[in-house]
This record gives C-alpha cells, sequence and structure tokens, in this order.
C-alpha cells in the first residue's frame, strides 16, 4: 500500500470513527413515540382549565353542603369526592403525565404547570436564578418560555420509561419548530392515593437543570 493510500484509509477510518460518536453522542437515529401534544396534548389541557373553573355539579352541591365558598378544594369526603373525580381525565402514568406538563407549557397554562412538580423543589427553583425578582407569576412565565424557546415547541417524544415502586424514570425528546431537539431525562415521584384508587406522578427534576439541557442547543 503506498503512502497515499494509507493516507486516504487514514481519513475514512477518522471520518467512521468520528460519524460514530456523533450518532452515539446526538442519538441522531433514535426517535420516540410522539405523545401529540398539539392534540391529545392540548385536549387535555383544555379539559383541566375547563373543570378548575366550572366544578361539576357534584362539587358545588358539596361546597353547599359543607358550607364552603366556592372552588374551594375538597379533602377527605369519600365517596362523593371520588363521584368527583370521575369527572376528571386521569393523569396516572408517567407518560400522561409528562404529555400534560409539556402541553401546558404550549399553552402557557402556568397555574396547571405547577402542580406538576414537587412542591419543595418548585419553590427551590422559583427563587433560585432570580433572586432579585421576588414575583412567582414572573419567575414561572420566565421558566416555562425558556423550556418552550421563545414558544418553539412542538411535542414530545418518549423514548423509553422504567418504574419501581416508588419512582419512574422517562426519557424524552423535546421537539421543537425549528427541527431542534434536547433529550432529557426526568425523574418522576410516583405515589398512590388510596381514596381515589390511582397512581400521581410528580417530577423531580429542578426547573433549572431542563433549561441548562435546552439552552445547550443554541450554543
Amino acid at each position: 500500500m503506498s503512502l497515499r493510500d494509507k493516507i486516504v484509509m487514514c481519513f475514512i477510518v477518522l471520518g467512521m470513527v468520528a460519524s460514530f460518536i456523533f450518532v452515539k453522542k446526538t442519538d441522531f437515529f433514535v426517535k420516540g413515540e410522539s405523545l401529540h401534544l398539539q392534540q391529545s396534548g392540548k385536549e387535555l389541557v383544555e379539559l383541566m382549565e375547563r373543570i378548575e373553573k366550572e366544578p361539576s355539579p357534584t362539587v358545588k352541591w358539596l361546597e353547599i353542603r359543607e358550607g364552603r365558598e366556592p372552588g374551594t378544594r375538597l379533602e377527605g369526603l369519600g365517596a362523593a369526592n371520588r363521584e368527583y373525580m370521575t369527572d376528571i381525565p386521569k393523569i396516572d402514568s408517567p407518560a400522561k403525565t409528562i404529555q400534560y406538563t409539556f402541553a401546558t407549557v404550549i399553552f402557557k397554562k402556568k397555574e396547571l404547570f405547577r402542580p406538576n412538580f414537587l412542591p419543595d423543589q418548585l419553590f427551590k427553583d422559583l427563587y433560585k436564578k432570580e433572586k432579585s425578582n421576588t414575583d412567582e407569576e414572573q419567575v414561572l412565565n420566565s421558566i416555562m418560555n425558556k423550556i418552550s424557546r421563545n414558544n418553539k415547541l412542538k411535542d414530545v417524544e418518549l423514548i423509553n420509561v422504567k418504574e419501581t415502586d416508588i419512582d419512574a424514570t422517562a426519557k424524552v425528546f423535546l421537539i421543537y419548530k425549528d427541527k431542534k431537539r434536547v433529550k432529557l431525562n426526568l425523574e418522576l415521584y410516583k405515589t398512590y392515593d388510596e381514596e381515589f384508587k390511582a397512581y400521581q406522578y410528580r417530577i423531580t427534576n429542578s426547573l433549572w437543570d431542563i433549561i441548562s439541557e435546552v439552552e445547550k442547543i443554541d450554543k
């Protein structure tokens, strides 16, 4: 083999190695399952928003019976409360929780976005980076805007989910309108509500860690 052929072969090998590293690092050929944020996600958000604003007849009756102000949350009302829960769509899996959470980002529903995270972690995040700003609503708007990359978020693809008795982890891609995507490893805390006979999930990741991953694609 001539020197020229050796040089050419060397460049070919280097090119193959570089391509392998690129594919491995970026998950170039990996495609997840769409969570359909623009369709199913939107319907879920609209339904939850309507329930928040317009309690069911069961809830209105319970509020009057209990002498409560309209719109207050109901706790420990047993069978009657379970009857109310039949009006609410079940967000009882990691996939549904992720779909709903990021749909609230797309449609800018911060009051529906907030409960999907552990309260302690959310509190830390709201005051972690913008300590000079004590307006929670402004900080939350800023956080959601950063995740959406100024309204570019289009969908989420679910790669896989692993569950245990107490938690779950999920790998997802955030899909943006400019064809960029961000891989996230989400961790979810899992609880079982005995009264309503359903699992509930809360994302435990720091919102600023999620934003850090999102911002990498623009650097």
